[in-house]
C-alpha cells in the first residue's frame, strides 16, 4: 500500500516519462495530458493494491492501454460531415462533382496509377474484386485461401488504395 507521500514522489518521478510516452503514441498534446492525468488518477485509486516494486512498469502499461483506448475512440470520431447537415444545394453540387465515388470506380479510372503502386498480388485482388465483381468467398475459392484471409487482404488493400488516391490522384 502506498502512502500519500509515496504517491506524490511516484508522480513527480514518473510524470514526465509517462507524458512523453503518451505524446509519442498520440501525437496530440492535449490528449497526452489527459491520458497522463488518467493514468495517475488510476494509480491513486488503485494505491491500496500497488507496491513500489513494479510501479514504473505498471504505469507504462496503463498509459499504453489508455493511449490505445483513446486512439480507438477517436479513430471513429474523425471529422465527418453528416449529409443531413449539409445545405441542400451543397449536397447536389457535391454529388454532381464527385459522381460515383467508390474504390472500384477510381480503380477503373486511374488503373495505371493504381497498378504502378500495387504489388502483383494486390493487383490480382483488385481485378477479381473490383473489375470482375467477385465476392470474397469466390475469390477465396479461386485463390485457394480462406475467406477470412481474403477479407483481411481486401481491408488492407482498400486502405492502401485510399492512400494512393489521397497522395497521387487529383480529386476532380
Amino acid at each position: 500500500m502506498l502512502s500519500q507521500a509515496e504517491q506524490k514522489t511516484i508522480i513527480q518521478t514518473n510524470y514526465r516519462s509517462i507524458y512523453h510516452l503518451c505524446l509519442y503514441r498520440l501525437k496530440n498534446e492535449e490528449a497526452a495530458l489527459d491520458v497522463t492525468q488518467d493514468t495517475f488518477t488510476l494509480m491513486i485509486e488503485k494505491a491500496a493494491g500497488l507496491t513500489n516494486d513494479y510501479i514504473r512498469q505498471w504505469l507504462n502499461r496503463v498509459a499504453e492501454n489508455k493511449c490505445k483506448a483513446w486512439r480507438r475512440k477517436h479513430r471513429r470520431d474523425k471529422a465527418q460531415v453528416r449529409l443531413d447537415e449539409l445545405h441542400p444545394d451543397a449536397l447536389d453540387r457535391l454529388l454532381s462533382q464527385v459522381g460515383d465515388y467508390s474504390l472500384g470506380a477510381y480503380y477503373e479510372k486511374y488503373e495505371a496509377v493504381m497498378l504502378e503502386r500495387l504489388s502483383p498480388k494486390e493487383a490480382l485482388l483488385c481485378e477479381l474484386r473490383f473489375a470482375r465483381g467477385l465476392s470474397p468467398a469466390e475469390i477465396a475459392q479461386r485463390l485457394h485461401i480462406k475467406v477470412d484471409a481474403v477479407n483481411t487482404r481486401l481491408s488492407r488493400l482498400k486502405k492502401k488504395m485510399e492512400k494512393i488516391i489521397e497522395e497521387d490522384i487529383p480529386f476532380l
